[in-house]
């Protein structure tokens, strides 16, 4: 919530917070450096050429290990390596990525493997749960009679709460989703559905109009681009046609054939009809959509 636009957080917070570009270990470096992720800025308390720095400026290092694409070769074992050297936490935000690997989670698929990691709702197939998994000399720091050794810079304990805390029909939900999960191949059927989805879907009309269907095979998504008419026109045709999407395809072990088949029918019917307008008017009529042309998720104003 620090990061650009942050609109209503306070300064001091969001002075608190650097980002550096997925892919970019460079420039995550250095922050660990007390330097302003382009490079720029003043070094402050610490210098750059000093061989001691113990992490007192960058306590965590938070990143999803992979977004729409996969990490580069070497990013996140350098992070890895950054983290280890500078006394910083490395944590992967896994909310997406947990369970959609035949490993378990990213991290495993990666073989990099972070201080914690952080699992979301789909530990229990949408019913509201989180998790937080690591290493256990950093869990420790959860239990309240824990203190940390007397030649640590460590405080604790750090206190952990949450509104689902005690919800036991979650749990029930997690415990059941786990052993389907173990007992069958989840995640590469979810992969495999995915990898046909989005070769069925990037087809010639699709090309025609710039538009393509992109991302992991467990996470896709309609790319089209700034052109907000067309994005728009494809979502309301695709529920019309049976396919509701906020842009966001992403396949589920409940998926089968016949659905792919429904999908694809629908995107052939909303592409054509976004081809046939482009050729008529050179442009998406606003009076052919249905209320409000989509935006940017994050905007100013209503």
């Amino acid at each position: 919530m620090t990061t650009p636009p942050a609109w209503g957080l306070p300064r001091g917070v969001r002075s608190l917070t650097r980002t550096f570009p997925f892919n970019r270990a460079d420039l995550a470096e250095n922050a660990c450096f007390g330097l302003d992720c382009d490079g720029t800025g003043p070094v402050g308390r610490i210098g750059a050429d000093d061989p001691n720095i113990h992490g007192d400026v960058i306590a965590a290092m938070i990143v999803e290990p992979a977004t729409l694409d996969d990490p580069e070769s070497g990013f996140l074992e350098k992070l890895r390596a950054l983290c280890d050297r500078f006394g910083i936490l490395l944590i992967f935000d896994e909310t997406i990525t947990l369970l959609r690997y035949p490993e378990f989670s990213a991290a495993q698929h990666y073989g990099v493997q972070p201080d914690l990691l952080v699992g979301g709702k789909g530990l229990a197939n949408g019913r509201p749960l989180s998790a937080v998994i690591g290493r256990a000399g950093v869990m420790r720091c959860f239990e309240a009679d824990w203190a940390p050794p007397k030649d640590s810079k460590w405080r604790g304990p750090v206190y952990c709460s949450g509104t689902f805390a005690a919800c036991a029909d979650s749990l029930a939900a997690a415990g059941a989703v786990l052993d389907e999960w173990e007992t069958w191949a989840v995640a590469r059927t979810i992969s495999d559905t995915g990898r046909r989805l989005r070769a069925a879907l990037n087809t010639r009309s699709a090309e025609a109009l710039r538009v393509r269907v992109r991302g992991l095979d467990y996470r896709l998504t309609i790319d089209a681009g700034d052109n907000w008419a067309l994005r728009t026109l494809l979502l309301q045709k695709l529920c019309e046609h049976g396919v509701l999407t906020n842009g966001n395809l992403l396949p589920c072990a409940a998926h089968t054939m016949a659905d792919i088949g429904t999908t694809v029918s629908a995107w052939s019917e909303a592409t054509a009809t976004a081809v046939y307008l482009l050729e008529e008017h050179g442009e998406i009529p606003l009076s052919v959509i249905d209320g409000r042309v989509c935006g940017p998720l994050y905007r100013q104003g209503a």
